[in-house]
């Protein structure tokens, strides 16, 4: 998201991962991501859209929001308001 790919690639990237990893039967918990705001809300929608369809999939255990209580919080964030500090 931060490099701004596709969503439909970023879909067929972690497509192919899940896909691999079920072949190994290996447990997967998929962490959704949002897009940085930058990108418009048309690519953040479709964007988030990838992680809730493949968070969807047999097997794979989802986590909506991997940054849930940390993005948007300044005391939690560095100064750029996208990257948590430690």
């Amino acid at each position: 998201g931060l490099r701004g790919l596709p969503p439909a690639e970023t879909r067929r990237n972690l497509t192919a991962i899940l896909d691999r990893l079920e072949a190994r039967r290996i447990p997967v918990l998929l962490s959704g991501m949002l897009a940085p705001p930058n990108l418009g809300a048309d690519y953040g929608r479709e964007f988030a859209g990838v992680f809730q369809a493949l968070g969807q999939r047999p097997g794979v255990l989802f986590d909506p929001f991997f940054l849930e209580g940390i993005a948007g919080d300044p005391a939690l964030n560095q100064p750029d308001g996208i990257h948590p500090n430690p």
